[in-house]
This record gives structure tokens, C-alpha cells and sequence, in this order.
């Protein structure tokens, strides 16, 4: 949901494509097997200034306990908290390290964590095209 008036942005369509299958498979991840009776994936949108604010949020098992302290470490290559049956950490840790990557390339656009509450909010801002 969101504006759909002036949130234009310059972006490369592979580069939004990836930003949000990153986003949407490690939400998919986060609900997987988490008991909630409605699980949710939310993606808003408005023009705030001359940026274009994007919220991306899961109502899934938010952060893992060793993110409390540095919450930005999800965004680090190879850093992943993804485990199998036995525990073994599976991901690759290359998601939202892509996803970073690829924001921080668009001149003066961010991405940062918004909430661990309930889930995990990101608010990722892109400026809008001129």
C-alpha cells in the first residue's frame, strides 16, 4: 500500500527486483514455521521530502538474540542466522548484504532498521528522480 503520486524514482528494474526478493525470501524464512494466527508482509510507500520512504515489514520471529547488541550486523557479508533442524547454519548470508549493496549504490539512499518489535521493520529511503 501507499502514494502512488510523484514516488518516482531512477532505478535499474533488476536492481528494485533484487532488492525485493531478497527482502521477501528472508521475510518468507522469519514466518516459516513461526505459530501466529495472521502472518503478514508489508510493504509501504509515501514521498516524505524529496525521498521516497519505503517501509518493508514482517510480523515473522524478528531479529535473532545476537543481533540485539549491533542490529546492523544483519547487513554484514556472510552474516546469517538461518539454521537447519540440527542448528547448522545454512544461509549464506549474502541477502540483505545484496540488498545494502545495491541501496547504497543510488546516490544519498540508506536503509535501516525501523523495529524488532513483532517482526522486523526496514525503512530503506530513495531520493526521487528530478
Amino acid at each position: 500500500k501507499g502514494e502512488s503520486d510523484n514516488c518516482i524514482i531512477r532505478a535499474f528494474e533488476v536492481d528494485m527486483d533484487s532488492i525485493f526478493n531478497n527482502l521477501l525470501s528472508n521475510s518468507m524464512n522469519a514466518l516459516k514455521g513461526y505459530n501466529k494466527d495472521k502472518k503478514i508482509v508489508l510493504i509501504d510507500w509515501k514521498k516524505v521530502g524529496e525521498n521516497i520512504e519505503i517501509v518493508f515489514s514482517d510480523n515473522g520471529k524478528g531479529l535473532d538474540s545476537k543481533y540485539i547488541e549491533n542490529p546492523d550486523e544483519i547487513f554484514n557479508l556472510n552474516e546469517s542466522s538461518k539454521k537447519d533442524k540440527t542448528g547448522t547454519i545454512i544461509g549464506t548470508g549474502l541477502g540483505l548484504y545484496i540488498v545494502r549493496s545495491i541501496i547504497e549504490e543510488y546516490n544519498n539512499s540508506t536503509i535501516s532498521i525501523i523495529g524488532v518489535e513483532n517482526g522486523l521493520s526496514l525503512k530503506i529511503a530513495f531520493k526521487t528522480r528530478k
